[in-house]
């Protein structure tokens, strides 16, 4: 194990420096994605809803709200496209049928 490793210094985009196609967007998604994170950070958004949240329902799934999508604090939950997976509408296709 004797090789020699040659240090390139970076280009200032790893995508590019990586010889990825379109590198420059790869730059911009990863930077904002960076914002993103920090914002949520900085509100105290977390991915536990409050007690008196919809979400905070579970349906007996680690993580997951009554959406069936991970809930996170200050914003609406998601609604699920799996079937079943809207208890709302499960709940109110029972009262229907009393």
């Amino acid at each position: 194990m004797d090789e020699e490793w040659e240090v390139v210094p970076s280009s200032g985009n790893i995508f590019a420096d990586l010889n990825l196609p379109e590198p420059e967007e790869l730059l911009a998604k990863a930077a904002l994605g960076h914002q993103i994170r920090a914002v949520i950070a900085e509100r105290g958004w977390t991915r536990t809803p409050p007690p008196s949240h919809p979400a905070s329902v579970s349906d007996g799934r680690s993580g997951k709200g009554a959406g069936n999508e991970p809930a996170v604090r200050g914003m609406p939950p998601i609604a699920s496209s799996s079937p079943g997976g809207d208890e709302r509408a499960d709940k109110k296709k029972q009262q229907d049928r009393r």
